[in-house]
Parts: C-alpha cells; sequence; structure tokens
C-alpha cells in the first residue's frame, strides 16, 4: 500500500508544481495513480474513480476550492444499498496495556474489514461497490457500474442481477468472518440490513473529495441494519419479493419500528441457500 500512496501524491506535487494553463486536477491525478495501483487504495475502486474522472463537472475542479456549480452527481433508479456492522466490536475495543492501548483491537478490525475489501476483488462481486466504512460498519452498494441508470433497474433477462451479486456478497462477508473468528478465537457475529431503490451518487468536497451515496433507499438500507439481528440479513417486504424471485428463501421477522419512517414489515434472508 505505500507504493501507491507516493504515487498520489507524486502525481499531485507534479500537477501543482506545472504551469497554471497545465494544471490537472486533484482527481484526475488521483485516478491517474489509482490506474498504476493494485488493489485499489484510498477506499475508492478504480471504477469508482474513473465513473467520477470521466464526468464533465468533476474534471473542471481544479485543486482550488470548487464552485457548488462543479458539483458531480448522478442519479440511479435502482441500487442495491448494504450496510454490514459488527455491533461486538465496541465491547470488544478496549485500552490497557495488554492490547498495546486499543492497538490490537484495531489491527483486528482492519484485518475483518480488508478481508472483507478482497473479496471485491473476485469477478463474481466485481458489481459490488464499497463506499465507506463507518466505525465497524461496512457500506456498499450494487448497480453503480458502467451502466445507464436506467439499465440500472434490471439486465437484458428482466433480473435484478446485481440484487443477487449484493446478497452473495452478504453472504460472502458472514462466511469470511466466521473464518477469522476462527483463528482469531472471537465469536463476532454481522448484523446486515439491505434495500434497494433510487439514489443520488456523488462527490463531496474540494480537498479529500469523497464519493458518496444519497436518498431514502440508503436510509432505509441503514435502519435495516441498525434494527436489526446478530447474525441476520434484514431486508424490506419489497426487496425480499425481489430477492425471493431470484431464488433465495426469506423469513417474515414482522413489523418493526424504523426510525423515521414508522412501522415497516421486515424479512431475513436465510444464509442457506434454497
Amino acid at each position: 500500500m505505500r507504493v501507491p500512496v507516493v504515487v498520489i501524491a507524486v502525481c499531485i506535487h507534479s500537477s501543482l508544481q506545472a504551469p497554471h494553463h497545465q494544471h490537472k486536477s486533484a482527481v484526475e491525478c488521483l485516478a491517474s495513480a489509482m490506474l498504476l495501483s493494485r488493489p485499489p487504495v484510498c477506499g475508492l475502486s478504480v471504477v469508482a474513480v474513473a465513473r467520477v474522472c470521466c464526468s464533465g463537472p468533476l474534471t473542471r475542479a481544479t485543486v482550488s476550492p470548487v464552485s457548488l456549480q462543479d458539483l458531480y452527481y448522478k442519479s440511479y433508479d435502482c441500487v442495491c444499498v448494504m450496510f454490514a456492522s459488527v455491533p461486538d466490536f465496541k465491547e470488544f475495543y478496549t485500552e490497557c496495556d495488554i492490547n498495546k492501548e486499543g492497538l490490537e483491537c484495531l489491527r483486528l478490525l482492519n484485518e475483518i474489514i480488508a478481508d472483507f475489501d478482497e473479496l471485491l476483488s473476485k469477478p463474481k462481486f466485481s458489481g459490488v461497490e464499497k463506499i465507506k466504512t463507518i466505525c465497524s460498519t461496512y457500506m456498499a452498494a450494487s448497480g453503480l457500474g458502467n451502466i445507464s441508470p436506467t439499465e440500472s433497474k434490471k439486465d437484458s433477462d428482466g433480473n435484478y442481477s446485481h440484487l443477487r451479486c449484493m446478497v452473495d456478497f452478504a453472504l460472502a462477508l458472514i462466511g469470511k468472518l466466521e473464518s477469522i473468528n476462527t483463528h482469531s478465537f472471537n465469536n463476532f457475529k454481522l448484523r446486515i440490513g439491505i434495500n434497494h431503490g433510487p439514489v443520488i451518487a456523488g462527490v463531496i468536497g474540494a480537498h479529500k473529495p469523497q464519493y458518496d451515496i444519497w436518498g431514502n433507499s440508503v436510509n432505509v438500507a441503514s435502519r435495516m441494519d441498525s434494527t436489526g439481528v446478530l447474525g441476520k440479513i434484514q431486508v424490506t417486504e419489497e426487496t425480499a419479493l425481489v430477492v425471493e424471485s431470484l431464488g433465495f428463501s426469506v423469513t417474515l421477522r414482522g413489523v418493526v419500528s424504523v426510525k423515521g419512517k414508522g412501522e415497516l414489515t421486515t424479512y431475513f434472508i436465510n444464509t442457506d441457500r434454497a
């Protein structure tokens, strides 16, 4: 990971040293550096950076502060959003002499997140985009690839293939954490929430720009996680109908009180494929 970071720094430094009329945007420099590096760095995949850099508004954003008019965004009709949390990590984390004031706890969390990231290199998960991590929560989405917003709803066969990809990824995360538990002598469990629907994707910030997604679909996916159960994948009724049509089996959980959304009927996706 050290070499790619140096490459990025050199690219941006070179841009700043060039005559003003030759300045590249910071994101263009970042994209160039990332295209030279494997695996992806800085929390953004090559696909994500390429998607950002090939868009007109952002290529006008130089290393100087960008204006509101330069805001990059793109709307999608149907994106599948997942939040996967390790709630027990909060209790696991302590700062004492025996774990080097919490360093060993963070080392284990880094191993968990890095192993999750490694799954993204598998061809079957090429449609999954990691958005970010929030403490011990892993956020990802599918349906943000190099396809038009209207095509993101269904593939040519009329199936929600990106939802299938996301559910398979969620199941893979559960299996990966079980493997980590075995060799680290822990008993962590994932609590996963999934939802699908329209979102807005965009980049916020002039310095350290962050790619993210927003919308009611994202908020509900987050609530499916926070109101979920350890070891379970909770989904809304609409998402349950879709994943069931894709060959997954679901179990009705019932009505759940969701902050800001009222009462929603939710389901659990069974972790053993039907």
